[in-house]
């Protein structure tokens, strides 16, 4: 037998038999994973305040707040039934309309209490439990919330609802994975083709203004060259979540890591190569914790057989923003100094900036969308290599799409145009290129012990230069396996 908690205004959600329209209603309407946690004040029902309400009559106020939930006006609903709590709870319909007040008014501990004294009547309600999961979930009580999910997913749940589940376990295993000091040992291997492994010309013959047109032999430097491909990385990674509540550098994130690459292919061992990244990050909120920065350095070498061809260091930051619902804006700027070692006249300075914008959309946050723009430049010191250093326009656009909470597909596209700063020495012209890149990636992620991931990729470039010489495409499709120790 069903008990209904709501009348027939159209607005009962609850039933003790739970309906899967109403769980995924119910999960649809959950705040975000990025959501921040909200100060909770716990409001006692014996508050003199309240109990010095007078009552009113529970079918007058349910019709008040019924008007006032259909206008999703939640702060004033609030208003309105919490002096209220001490003459009517545990009156179902009741502690639902306040609890859904709350909660989206941000009382997250009130909205858990009406909660739970509809779960003491309905035990076994699925969308009661799912309700105070991303409860706990934003308050920050990650233990109580995993028990939670975990007990939902023991029940026969529609596939979205389960992804979604999923979606909140991995953000809770991620906050417990940083709230203390950790190391962390990761690799990545990968095997795959690539059309174009010196980013050569296509062309046959090449004509210089003032000489001969130069024939390219077929093993000529300058031409395209194709290969299959592999690459390893392993890298070792430090976490630590600083907790000093008199700190002003309490809840920040410092992370170091190391990481060894190597590059290797088949047909043209001598475009080997190895590198050597080390970098620190330090993360904080701000006072508004929808808002945090990010700093860091960043050293790489580059080796290839000939030895070391390329040393660079850079600063960087990034500032992020918490939009209301799943956006964030996201600010970043870099700055740094290149050397390379067999050009040593090309050394010099890169800066970069960008603005980029991303959203968790659809159906259970199914969709991972994001675009930015940003401006770079390279500048050598010697006015000799100029004409290498370059000015450049950058947009991309991301999406990822969950198949389910082990499968997914990501698309990726950007295109650059680049001016150079002087005039090329051999082709006396003003070098302009423009870049068109697509990837294209299945992700699958098995949940085993070692938190391993799958990438099943194709990737293509192509880049039109006002050089002939310059134009170029290459294609590369990958198979990329990751794990976690």
């Amino acid at each position: 037998m069903r008990a209904r908690l709501f009348g027939a205004d159209g607005c009962a959600l609850l039933e003790r038999s739970p309906s899967w329209v109403v769980l995924l209603l119910t999960l649809l309407l959950c705040i975000p994973l990025k959501a921040q946690v909200n100060p909770a004040v716990s409001f006692a029902v014996d508050d003199p305040m309240i109990q010095s309400t007078p009552m009113l009559p529970i079918q007058n106020l349910l019709e008040q707040a019924q008007e006032l939930r259909l206008q999703q006006k939640w702060e004033t609903l609030l208003q309105l039934l919490h002096p209220q709590e001490s003459h009517h709870a545990g009156e179902p319909e009741f502690d639902f309309l306040l609890a859904q007040a709350a909660s989206r008014a941000g009382s997250l501990t009130r909205a858990i209490l009406a909660y739970e004294r509809l779960q003491a009547i309905y035990p076994e309600d699925l969308v009661i439990q799912a309700e105070i999961a991303t409860l706990y979930f934003r308050t920050g009580e990650n233990q109580s919330a995993k028990v939670l999910f975990d007990t939902l997913l023991d029940n026969p749940l529609p596939k979205e609802v389960r992804v979604q589940v999923g979606h909140y376990l991995r953000a809770i295993r991620d906050r417990t994975q940083v709230a203390a000091p950790d190391w962390q040992l990761w690799t990545a291997l990968a095997a795959g083709h690539d059309s174009n492994v010196n980013a050569g010309s296509d062309l046959n013959q090449v004509r210089i203004p003032g000489f001969p047109t130069l024939d390219l032999l077929p093993d000529d430097q300058l031409r395209r060259k194709s290969s299959g491909l592999r690459s390893a990385q392993i890298g070792l990674r430090w976490i630590h979540r600083i907790e000093a509540p008199t700190s002003r550098w309490n809840a920040c994130r410092l992370m170091g890591e190391g990481t060894a690459q190597d590059l290797s292919y088949d047909q043209w061992p001598t475009y080997d190569s190895q590198a050597l990244i080390l970098e620190a990050t330090l993360k904080c909120p701000t006072q508004d914790r929808r808002r945090s920065w990010q700093a860091g350095v960043q050293a790489q070498q580059d080796w290839r057989q000939e030895g070391a061809v390329r040393q660079s260091g850079s600063l960087n930051g990034i500032y992020f923003w918490d939009l209301p619902g799943t956006a964030q804006i996201t600010l970043s700027a870099q700055t740094g100094r290149v050397h390379y070692m067999l050009d040593p006249l090309r050394k010099g300075v890169r800066h970069g900036a960008s603005l980029g914008w991303m959203s968790r959309l659809g159906t259970f946050e199914q969709w991972l969308v994001g675009s930015s723009v940003g401006l770079s430049m390279e500048k050598p010191d010697s006015v000799q290599r100029r004409h290498q250093g370059a000015h450049a326009l950058n947009v991309q656009v991301h999406m990822r799409y969950s198949l389910s909470q082990q499968m997914a597909v990501q698309l990726y596209a950007s295109y650059e145009q680049r001016r150079y700063m002087a005039d090329d020495v051999l082709f006396q012209t003003r070098r302009q290129d423009r870049q068109r890149q697509g990837v294209a990636s299945l992700i699958w992620t098995p949940g085993d012990r070692f938190h391993s991931q799958w990438s099943f990729g194709l990737s293509r470039l192509q880049n039109t230069s006002s050089i002939d010489l310059h134009s170029y495409r290459r294609i590369a499709p990958t198979v990329t396996w990751r794990a976690a120790f």
